[in-house]
């Protein structure tokens, strides 16, 4: 196949002229601007894991979870519905929360959070971010297997690890905290 040498200079001198045009006539911003957000993450057989990027260094002062509901998984590995009351728990202020549960079921090792999407984070400066909740349920085992009539579950945030990362115009905090639980009778 031959080529036109004109068609190709021509074609070429287009694709500059268009190329220079783009270039010039696009506005591109020189900064990047990172929008303030907070991830809730499940670390299977340990607890939770918060993660918030940022370009101020506002804390979290309050991370309410919103517990839709609690189920248990039965010896035959199914789940059972413990407790459907729609608790809040700021996390940030209380390291641990007791929730009525069902005591006719019984015979469980194993528990799962689901948490709602509508789980909220404020910082030091008031500000409402946003928060990402895992779709999937958190799934914390019980301290010593439920084979009694207990009325309430008690969830126990224990101390983990933090860190702060400062970089030029960006924070990241990271911190992980190990979630456990058990059955009480009150």
């Amino acid at each position: 196949m031959a080529y036109n040498r004109n068609k190709v200079i021509l074609y070429g001198a287009v694709g500059i002229i268009l190329a220079l045009t783009v270039i010039a006539f696009i506005p591109t911003r020189t900064e990047t601007h990172i929008t303030t957000g907070v991830n809730l993450n499940a670390i299977p057989g340990y607890g939770i894991q918060i993660i918030k990027i940022s370009e101020d260094s506002s804390q979290i002062t309050h991370l309410v979870l919103y517990i839709q509901s609690i189920e248990a998984q039965m010896p035959d590995g199914e789940w059972a519905t413990i407790t459907q009351t729609g608790e809040q728990w700021d996390i940030r202020q209380e390291v641990e929360k007791i929730i009525p549960i069902d005591p006719d079921i019984n015979g469980y090792s194993k528990v799962r959070l689901n948490i709602a999407t509508n789980s909220t984070v404020t910082l030091g400066d008031g500000q409402e971010v946003q928060f990402g909740v895992p779709s999937i349920p958190i799934m914390v085992d019980l301290m010593e297997s439920h084979n009694n009539t207990g009325t309430e579950i008690r969830l126990l945030l224990s101390q983990g690890t933090g860190s702060n990362y400062m970089l030029p115009n960006l924070q990241i905090e990271l911190s992980t905290s190990k979630l456990t639980a058990e059955i009480i009778d009150q």
